[in-house]
């Protein structure tokens, strides 16, 4: 029985032996994998990702709340809001981008504020 009860030891041994060198194995590939996602760079989400195309008969100002909630939770840069909403606009909003003077275009506040006067719903 001695020699049975040895083996049996042995063999539990070897495969502690093994069970460590596997879990060494995937820590080091789990800190390889870690190491690799470090050094990919984060894209940042695109505003198609979230934004519909304004419809002719959509609420522009429900729309516009809409958008400003979600550049908010993305925390895009303000001054960029007009670029990323201007692709999306149509209709009697998007003449009304058009119609604003260059200068002021970049202005969200600004632009909003057209949108919101009488001409543009």
């Amino acid at each position: 029985m001695e020699p049975l009860m040895q083996m049996l030891l042995e063999s539990q041994r070897a495969q502690q032996e093994i069970s460590g060198a596997l879990l060494q194995q995937q820590v080091r590939a789990n800190d390889l994998k870690e190491q690799e996602l470090q050094q990919v760079p984060k894209s940042r989400p695109r505003a198609a990702d979230f934004i519909p195309k304004l419809g002719v008969t959509d609420d522009v100002e429900a729309y516009l709340h809409a958008f400003e909630a979600t550049a908010a939770r993305e925390e895009w840069p303000r001054r960029q809001w007009v670029g990323l909403l201007a692709p999306f606009l149509s209709g009697e909003a998007l003449k009304a981008f058009q119609d604003v003077e260059a200068d002021i275009a970049h202005d969200y506040d600004h632009l909003k504020r057209d949108f919101e006067s009488p001409g543009a719903h």
